[in-house]
């Protein structure tokens, strides 16, 4: 928004509120999910040709990429609307993708001026004993942009160990073991690198108004329990317990630092196949998942 005073122009900075509800708006558009798919193909994997080198590793350092948070944010968002798989037409899926890299960067600003006035609260005092990690304020932008805790495949290999304990309860109370759930998500994971590399080959011979990575995303049950050996009615109990149950529409998320399920359950089911924009959402959520701890779900031995 631009208000004119006289020969000077001023721009009227928006409050994280309002383009965190307009940024909502746009995810539950019809057919959001495939700008979705685009969005976590062009930020989320390494493209390179023949051996790899550092220079490929480079876009993923950039300050235009999207991090995993932001994505997840779109997830959650997504969530609250009604996830139609409808195709937009190429000119619609361009604007979503566009809109989307503007209202983050722009959600991204509106972390700025609350910081900038906590500075000038504090130092207006005698500046002395000014401790940045005592202010909320302060804390905020840097909890959502900093890296990450671990690499994916350490909270994929660690969970068996963090989870030995309840192995029986798992077992009695879920249908599967924690190593079964690791061996499922490494799976997983191998299948997405697969398929997103099939889909892309056969966009090529697609004509634009078709052209959707989110099959790459998608998987199946058998797929799942044919690569991994693990039996098709475990691979479902481990499904179950990291997707999204389908009443859930994640009503909570209304700001940046509110609970987004999206994190806790990264898989969707749509009709009758499974999507998963992360596979490290997915490594997260098994390794801190609470529906996978006796201990921290309080239930008794």
């Amino acid at each position: 928004m631009l208000r004119v005073f006289g020969c000077a122009t001023i721009l009227a900075v928006r409050t994280e509120a309002e383009v965190f509800a307009e940024l909502g708006a746009l995810c539950q558009s019809d057919g959001y999910m495939h700008a979705l798919g685009f969005l976590c193909f062009r930020d989320n994997i390494v493209r390179y040709a023949g051996e790899m080198r550092p220079k490929d590793m480079l876009p993923m350092f950039s300050s235009e990429r999207l991090i995993r948070t932001e994505i997840s944010t779109l997830v959650g968002l997504m969530l609250q609307g009604k996830m139609s798989v409808a195709m937009p037409s190429p000119d619609i899926l361009q604007n979503y993708i566009d809109r989307t890299d503007s209202l983050l960067k722009e959600l991204h600003k509106t972390f700025l001026p609350p910081m900038r006035l906590a500075v000038e609260e504090i130092t207006k005092g005698s500046g002395t004993g000014f401790d940045p990690m005592s202010r909320g304020d302060m804390l905020r932008e840097a909890i959502f942009y900093s890296g990450e805790s671990a690499y994916s495949f350490q909270y994929r290999d660690l969970a068996p160990r963090k989870y030995q304990e309840d192995d029986a309860w798992l077992r009695a109370n879920k249908g599967f073991a924690i190593a079964e759930a690791r061996a499922a998500a490494l799976v997983i994971s191998r299948l997405q690198e697969e398929k997103l590399m099939a889909t892309r080959a056969q966009m090529a011979a697609l004509p634009p108004e078709q052209w959707t990575l989110l099959p790459g995303f998608t998987f199946g049950e058998s797929e799942v329990s044919e690569k991994s050996g693990v039996q098709l009615g475990t691979v479902r109990a481990i499904l179950d317990a990291l997707t999204l149950p389908p009443t859930e529409k994640n009503e909570g998320f209304r700001a940046i630092n509110d609970f987004n399920i999206a994190n806790a359950t990264p898989i969707l089911k749509i009709g009758g196949d499974y999507l998963l924009f992360q596979s490290y959402s997915l490594a997260e959520a098994l390794y801190d998942s609470r529906n996978l701890s006796r201990v921290l779900r309080r239930q008794p031995a």
